[in-house]
């Protein structure tokens, strides 16, 4: 390894020390330790309380049943859009694609304003029956079951998607010769050959749904209804207990197991196995005749779309243009002055000036970093590359709230040696967006670098040229595309990022989506309805620009 490659493995490994190992180490160690001393008396007390159970058994219930649901319609929805001759395919694509963008906390206060108590349907239901009873109520389990469902849905059909395009054709057009009608050839072929990446959605809802606090806060804390991630800020918060701090740390701990408990149970029931989807042999996927029912599959998918989508969407867009609200949407209730009120809100100012910065520099810094191990661990092949690729991948196992206490207890005291503290500022939000988004640019960047042959990058260094020059003018223009996807993918989360924010967020370094949490908690329906169109407005127009840019699929 030459003097160069050890340099950048020394800048790698100081950078993955520094972001995610450090804070990691950190809450590991501030779980088990009180007053200096090492002690189990933090998981005593999370273990005899009572309310812990009830949380964890809520997180399990909310997040396991969301997910076999959304992998049902996820996967049929996937099945559908590519396998077989369903109508309207693109309309029901941009349907899902726009849902996947929108944060899943704007998405429950938007079925919060149609089945709440005080909702449309509700509001309908009294006045048409003259009854005082609602007829649904969307707080408390079933609520957020549901939109967990809902959201869940639509990151399975962009996970399966790909992979209904990849099966080989021929296996389902022997099973067609022999006379298998197309459900047998569904359950008995498709699911089967399938399963690995069932499974992968499957954990990527689960982790996503456990893992997450905006939806579990907006539609549980009115009924005190906890799950892990909302229990974890209420004991933050609880500044009458002396060790709330490392409690806090043991539930995070606890939250990480079901993490690494979910994925090691994955990889054993798919281990030794083998599901071959790509072979050398390109094969056109045939289209399965849905023949008199391909109208009505159209339309259901179509409307379970505009179900998803567009009713929250309108939803929100209501209700930001009512003077007040409770008040039924009318032209003559019909106003701007919601929007003109956040537009003006000193709050409003600061949150967007920083969303927009921390998700400019995250999404930089990000894919740098990414980018810098990615070369190093598939180009370079240093032997680093295993633990360097260990470290980067580790916060894709660590729920977003568990990187949000780590990097409190990491960053809580001031720097040694520099003497400042990061909490409280914006400085140690943007380390936790890069901590934990730089596991999503590698991932991409790394895929793209495995395609490039390895004879262009020695040509041009046999041609005299740097590595800053191979890196430039060989390895960056060829995975542009794929650069600016892994850019996109982290800039959008982090704008609208509520997980992470809402524990390290203080004043004065509010974000958009604290902001929009701030202004539901105090009541302000109307106010926090138009700062979530403004959010919405920007992801689209952001979406639709990246996507020219860099003509990518998956935008809207």
């Amino acid at each position: 390894m030459n003097k160069t490659n050890r340099g950048m493995v020394l800048l790698a490994a100081l950078l993955l020390a520094v972001l995610i190992g450090y804070p990691v180490c950190i809450i590991l160690l501030r779980s088990i330790m009180l007053d200096g001393g090492f002690t189990l008396a933090n998981y005593r007390d999370v273990f005899l309380d009572s309310r812990n159970y009830e949380a964890l058994f809520n997180s399990l219930w909310v997040s396991l049943s969301a997910t076999v649901l959304a992998t049902v319609i996820g996967c049929g929805a996937a099945y559908f859009a590519v396998r077989t001759d369903l109508p309207f395919k693109k309309l029901v694509h941009r349907l899902f694609l726009f849902n996947f963008f929108i944060p899943p906390f704007i998405i429950a206060m938007a079925w919060q304003q149609i089945l709440g108590p005080v909702g449309v349907v509700n509001r309908w239901y009294q006045a048409i029956t003259g009854s005082e009873e609602v007829l649904v109520n969307i707080y408390g389990q079933n609520g957020i079951i549901f939109v967990f469902t809902l959201s869940g849905s639509v990151m399975v059909y962009m996970v399966m998607r790909s992979n209904f395009e990849n099966i080989r054709s021929s296996l389902e057009e022997a099973a067609v010769i022999t006379g298998a009608k197309p459900f047998r050839i569904f359950v008995d072929i498709v699911i089967p050959v399938l399963r690995p990446s069932i499974f992968s959605a499957m954990i990527l809802v689960f982790v996503s749904n456990i893992s997450n606090y905006g939806v579990p806060s907006v539609l549980g804390f009115h009924v005190s209804y906890y799950t892990l991630t909302t229990r974890i800020h209420q004991v933050l918060e609880d500044f009458s207990m002396t060790n709330n701090m490392e409690v806090a740390a043991s539930l995070s701990a606890v939250l990480v197991a079901i993490t690494v408990l979910t994925l090691t149970l994955k990889d054993r029931m798919l281990k030794g196995r083998e599901f071959t989807l790509i072979t050398g042999k390109s094969e056109k996927a045939a289209l399965n005749r849905l023949g008199k029912w391909r109208g009505a599959a159209g339309a259901a998918w179509v409307l379970y779309g505009i179900f998803i989508t567009v009713l929250p969407v309108c939803s929100i867009l209501t209700t930001s243009l009512t003077r007040a609200y409770g008040l039924s949407f009318s032209p003559a209730n019909a106003s701007l002055k919601n929007f003109s009120t956040v537009i003006h809100m000193p709050l409003f100012r600061r949150a967007m000036g920083n969303s927009l910065f921390l998700a400019f520099a995250a999404a930089f810094l990000a894919v740098g970093i990414g980018f810098l191990v990615a070369y190093l661990c598939v180009m370079a092949k240093t032997p680093f590359r295993r633990p360097l690729e260990f470290v980067i991948t580790m916060p894709g196992a660590i729920p977003g709230t568990v990187m949000a206490i780590a990097m409190i207890l990491a960053w809580l005291k001031p720097v040694p040696v520099f003497g400042f503290s990061l909490y409280n500022t914006i400085w140690i939000i943007l380390i936790a967006y890069v901590a934990n988004y730089a596991t999503q640019a590698f991932r991409t960047i790394s895929g793209s670098m495995y395609q490039i042959n390895r004879s262009l990058e020695e040509a041009a260094v046999i041609s005299g040229a740097s590595l800053l020059q191979v890196m430039t003018t060989v390895v960056i223009p060829l995975i542009r595309e794929n650069v600016g996807t892994a850019w996109f993918l982290i800039f959008i989360p982090c704008l609208r990022e509520l997980t992470l924010s809402i524990f390290l967020w203080s004043s004065g370094n509010e974000t958009l989506a604290t902001a929009i949490f701030t202004l539901q908690e105090a009541g302000n329906y109307t106010a926090a309805c138009a700062l979530s169109m403004i959010i919405i407005a920007m992801i689209a127009l952001v979406n639709v620009a990246v996507g020219k840019l860099f003509h990518m699929e998956g935008t809207v």
